[in-house]
């Protein structure tokens, strides 16, 4: 769908044999879906163009740099982080490095390092040509649980979040630990990285806020019970976007997690991440998709942006462009 106007640009059937997708990879002017043992790419008008074969199943979400997507296979005897290379036409994989545990969250590729985690709590830094970075024993960064969380990583460090209840921040270049912080229960989602603040979700407590540059080294910050990751969230504003457990969206003073208004639909069930500016991206359980533009002006009334449109509308409003 259209960003600007919700408008049906395809609809396709990936994966016919039901096999569940990995969220899609933007590739210049292409877009790559991970699918059971395999990338199938597609033009962004929805044409497909070829099918990159992974030879074993595709457990990770993909992370691309370059013309190179990075993800976790499985293999009987544990797992691995491939590089595949989309330019070669065989043998697409240029590396495969073994892992002793699989490979469930989405790598985190910063200044051409990559960063990985394995489910038996080891953190990887990696070059473009496999060749380990961090000085450390078994070139790894060792939590105390397994890591299922996507691995996020910007100039500020590498973030971790591990079911052993900490969220790591580790240096990039060596893989030591800068701070950490103590949750209340193992944590299964990935933080939400912003200019200045890590949001970091505890199950059935709420998000946590995490100043990213100042602090101890054991970082304790209060957290609100209410609210879920954030949706949006603006470094020029006071207010960020949240969902809140009752399926609502909520705005929330970004200094002090305090509530500021809730939205009106309790149906909304997933959320696109934004970081980049106020719009904020839900869709309910039964795949209404929509785009919501929060007011944070007194006496201006919302707007939908982006309006619902019925899957059949987009099948038959595309069915000339994908044939």
């Amino acid at each position: 769908m259209s960003a600007g106007d919700g408008k049906p640009l395809y609809a396709i059937d990936v994966t016919p044999d039901q096999v569940a997708l990995k969220p899609p990879i933007i590739v210049k002017d292409r877009v790559a879906f991970p699918a059971g043992a395999s990338i199938e790419v597609y033009s962004k008008a929805g044409k497909f163009i070829e099918s990159a074969s992974t030879n074993r199943s595709i457990r990770s979400p993909g992370t691309l740099l370059n013309t190179t997507i990075y993800i976790g296979l499985d293999y009987p005897t544990g797992g691995r982080l491939a590089a595949i290379d989309l330019t070669r036409r065989f043998d697409r994989a240029r590396w495969e490095t073994m892992t002793r545990f699989g490979i469930s969250a989405a790598p985190a590729v910063h200044l051409n390092l990559i960063y990985f985690a394995d489910e038996g709590g080891s953190v990887y830094a990696v070059t473009e040509d496999k060749a380990p970075v961090w000085p450390l024993e078994h070139s790894a960064f060792q939590t105390d649980g397994r890591i299922v969380a996507d691995v996020k990583a910007d100039e500020g460090g590498i973030y971790v979040a591990s079911m052993d209840t900490k969220l790591y921040c580790l240096e990039p270049a060596s893989g030591r630990l800068r701070w950490q912080y103590y949750s209340a229960s193992p944590l299964t989602d990935s933080p939400v990285v912003t200019a200045d603040t890590i949001y970091q979700v505890v199950p059935n407590i709420g998000v946590v806020a995490i100043d990213k540059a100042n602090g101890k080294m054991n970082r304790v910050r209060q957290v609100d019970r209410e609210r879920a990751p954030p949706a949006s969230s603006r470094k020029t504003t006071r207010t960020s976007t949240c969902a809140a457990r009752t399926n609502q969206i909520l705005a929330c003073d970004r200094a002090t997690g305090e509530v500021k208004f809730k939205g009106q639909r309790t149906d909304l069930v997933a959320f696109a991440i934004n970081t980049k500016d106020g719009m904020i991206y839900a869709s309910t359980r039964d795949g209404m998709v929509m785009a919501i533009k929060p007011v944070t002006t007194p006496g201006v009334m919302g707007s939908m942006v982006l309006a619902p449109v019925p899957l059949s509308e987009a099948l038959a409003s595309t069915a000339s462009a994908t044939h």
